[in-house]
């Protein structure tokens, strides 16, 4: 069932290449994905670890976030979003799918300080409006080549205050595992230099081996648990393996960035 599961995931990665692009794939998925949801995976007590483990690292990497404005760029239905208002941020969320706005509507409080907009992170408007720019399995899904990618990182290069950062949270693969964009980590890295950034944080999450693993069956939490932490400390013992799902970077616009040619 596992190795079942497995394949099918591997197929379908390929086979959503370009649907991934497609608003009405979006549109589709808004429901399943509304509320507090991270992930479609069959294991809740996982994704609930997994969530933890993104709020820590929001709260170690990005606090404080009072008074912070910040742009959620492919927002989806609005975890991110509130997760960022709730702790005292001005957000500006985004995304092309008007399904998936409409229900980030629909579950935020009216007493957060969140505006969402219907734009593509394509098309960012914003010109250094922003201390924070966050992507969070969002770029990956976009950007089908390296030229997607490096178009993105102008524009949230342009629409970042001097001083501001961008911060990314996906899942950068060249490999079997990767989403839409083919992508190794060492050239994320390099794409942000010369795209005028300076990396201030890296660092991996989600052990792949065991996020295989675990994934495909609804758990026990203690037995979920033990398995999660098991991989984090693999992860960590081998961080130049690059056994990372998910990986985390925080890079910096310079106070007084050079100008970045292209659009």
């Amino acid at each position: 069932m596992l190795t079942r599961g497995i394949w099918a995931m591997l197929k379908n990665r390929h086979r959503r290449t370009e649907i991934y692009a497609q608003s009405a794939y979006w549109d589709a998925k808004a429901v399943d994905y509304s509320g507090e949801s991270i992930s479609l995976w069959p294991n809740k007590s996982l994704s609930r670890l997994y969530a933890k483990e993104h709020r820590d690292a929001l709260e170690r990497l990005a606090a404080p976030l009072e008074g912070a404005k910040v742009l959620d760029a492919g927002c989806g239905t609005g975890r991110l979003a509130r997760m960022l208002a709730e702790r005292g941020a001005s957000v500006v969320a985004i995304d092309f799918s008007e399904q998936t706005l409409r229900e980030a509507r629909r579950n935020t409080p009216s007493s957060l300080d969140i505006k969402f907009e219907l734009c593509s992170m394509f098309e960012l408007p914003y010109e250094e409006e922003f201390d924070w720019v966050m992507s969070w399995a969002a770029a990956t899904m976009a950007c089908q080549t390296r030229g997607d990618f490096q178009s993105v990182l102008r524009r949230f290069y342009r629409a970042l205050k001097p001083g501001g950062a961008v911060f990314f949270l996906e899942p950068f693969h060249s490999n079997f595992l990767r989403r839409t964009l083919r992508l190794s980590f060492d050239q994320v890295l390099e794409d942000l230099r010369s795209a005028g950034f300076v990396i201030s944080h890296s660092e991996e999450f989600h052990f792949w081996p065991m996020r295989l693993a675990l994934s495909y069956f609804d758990l026990p939490p203690g037995l979920t648990g033990r398995g999660y932490s098991v991989g984090r400390r693999l992860e960590r013992s081998f961080p130049n393996a690059h056994w990372g799902d998910y990986k985390l970077v925080v890079a910096t616009k310079p106070e007084r960035p050079g100008v970045i040619e292209g659009s």
